[in-house]
């Protein structure tokens, strides 16, 4: 039970009780109805995690194992750390203000024009590391395939579309260990207000997705928790009841456009092969870095070219 001080501080009447909850991204998944075979949450936002539920404790590296929704179940989530931070970083570095003076608003029409795949241009999203199912903490971002016609919508739409990708990188892996298909994607966050990059995700992983458009997703998942602990007080606790979530959660759905199947298959496969291929430069590159920053200053070669009390020749600096 909260304390009457506390309860006094927060202006709650009476005795309140307390009931301990998990992680706000299982509790979206309850409210969600993803606690059946087959249905996967996803919160794209600043980072993107989707999770399953399993019946069974179950290791390995696609995936992290949290407390499920029910006791002795599970949830298997996995994770990239870099989703709509991706995007963002975008349009504040490559965008302009748009007529609403949001600064690369331009940029998500202009990516909706053009053909998917951004003619040739693919995008590693590794820009805060890979998680599921490498975990390396020394992967980078990467864009590969430059060139000459290329704009920064090419590079707002790579960006969208490399994270889905990485999505379905995560759900093959996920798939590959439990044997269980993900045949439902039921999606939340701030990415899941662009209809463009919903699209993408669904077109790149070959997908249905519910775009959900109920507000405070974690909060009635933490509401649902409490509701089956007060149905069952005082029951021993296997024989407490559950309460049920939303079979069907509000919002609307998203299906596959065939279509596009063959291109971001071909895509796909290409995209798969970049992180292991670069694994060992991302090393190298680590340890360059860190040759670099253990160099007295000015020892840089944009310090010697040139640079004010350098011997490199003043006439660099005035030019």
């Amino acid at each position: 039970m909260i304390t009457a001080d506390v309860a006094r501080v927060l202006g709650l009447p009476g005795p309140v009780p307390l009931v301990a909850g998990i992680g706000d991204g299982q509790a979206a998944g309850i409210a969600l109805g993803a606690t059946v075979p087959g249905t996967a949450y996803l919160n794209l936002g600043t980072s993107m995690v989707l999770g399953v539920h399993s019946a069974e404790y179950r290791w390995d590296p696609a995936f992290r194992t949290l407390a499920g929704a029910r006791p002795g179940a599970y949830t298997l989530e996995t994770v990239l750390n870099a989703a709509a931070y991706v995007a963002t970083w975008c349009r504040e570095q490559f965008g302009e203000p748009g007529v609403d003076d949001v600064v690369g608003s331009g940029l998500e029409a202009a990516a909706a024009d053009l053909p998917c795949g951004a003619e040739g241009l693919l995008t590693l999203p590794y820009w805060n590391a890979a998680q599921t199912p490498y975990w390396d903490p020394l992967a980078r971002g990467a864009v590969v395939g430059w060139h000459g016609r290329h704009t920064r919508a090419h590079l707002y739409r790579s960006i969208l579309e490399g994270v889905g990708f990485e999505l379905r990188l995560h759900l093959e892996r996920l798939e590959e260990v439990t044997g269980q298909p993900v045949t439902t994607i039921r999606m939340v966050g701030g990415g899941a207000r662009s209809p463009l990059w919903v699209r993408i995700v669904s077109d790149t992983t070959g997908r249905p997705v519910r775009v959900c458009s109920e507000g405070e997703i974690s909060a009635a998942g933490a509401a649902v928790l409490a509701r089956g602990y007060l149905d069952g007080r005082g029951r021993a606790l296997d024989d407490r009841p559950t309460a049920e979530p939303i079979a069907e959660p509000a919002g609307h759905d998203v299906t596959p456009d065939p279509s596009t199947a063959a291109a971001y298959g071909a895509l796909y496969a290409v995209y798969r092969r970049l992180y292991p291929q670069l694994r060992t430069v991302f090393a190298d590159l680590a340890g360059a870095v860190a040759v670099s920053a253990a160099g007295a200053p000015g020892s840089s070669p944009a310090r010697s070219a040139g640079a004010p009390g350098s011997s490199g020749g003043s006439s660099a600096t005035r030019g």
